[in-house]
């Protein structure tokens, strides 16, 4: 200014939106051996896990307890996708009894008994061990121990979870593959112990339970 001399004007930045193929995701990277290979779908599953987790939680958003069979039904359906299961279920005990009914479903449909209906049967033997060791419980056709009642009805592969409240299983998240999909390693009980807690933490959206 004192000079005279005037500073040459500043050159505006222009911001380019990113093209079309900077928003794609990377392919998942390459396994140089079986331990990278298990190593991957590990991070894998717990990324998958994750994102689903999200999206449970934002279903449960502005719900209201009056519509906990809904509600639930919103959050198996999310489940059942992160399984590639063929059905998914909440089974829960009936209050003064002694029984269990199903709950809330997504899927193909699921029944539970001996009560003629269609659909396919849940199986009783990995429910019963659930409820039996408290903890998280898969079985498969292809290795032992294949139950029972999964031979009897041709499940081929089935995974359950307790869900607890004020230190009680008050309901069971089960969920099973048919037609040939593939049994539950153990990246999908880690998963399905987690997706278990949304229903544990919020028991009044999802189960009626206050």
């Amino acid at each position: 200014e004192q000079s005279g001399v005037k500073e040459p004007p500043k050159e505006k930045l222009v911001l380019v939106p990113p093209k079309a193929a900077d928003t794609v995701k990377a392919a998942p990277p390459q396994a140089l051996s079986e331990s990278d290979r298990i190593e991957i779908q590990r991070v894998l599953k717990e990324l998958e896990t994750a994102e689903t987790l999200a999206r449970m939680y934002r279903k449960l958003i502005r719900t209201q307890t009056s519509r906990c069979v809904r509600n639930a039904q919103a959050l198996l359906e999310e489940v059942n996708r992160l399984f590639r299961a063929t059905a998914a279920c909440l089974l829960v005990k009936i209050p003064h009894a002694h029984g269990i009914t199903i709950h809330a479903q997504a899927g193909k449909p699921l029944v539970w008994g001996e009560g003629g209906k269609e659909g396919f049967p849940v199986s009783t033997s990995v429910v019963a061990e659930v409820i039996r060791n408290r903890k998280p419980v898969k079985s498969d056709l292809g290795s032992a121990p294949a139950t029972e009642s999964m031979i009897m009805h041709s499940i081929e592969a089935a995974a359950a979870a307790p869900v607890f409240f004020n230190g009680e299983i008050v309901a069971i998240l089960y969920v099973d593959r048919r037609e040939g999909l593939q049994p539950f390693d153990v990246h999908d009980m880690r998963a399905l112990e987690k997706v278990s807690k949304v229903f544990e933490e919020f028991p009044d959206l999802t189960l009626g339970l206050v």
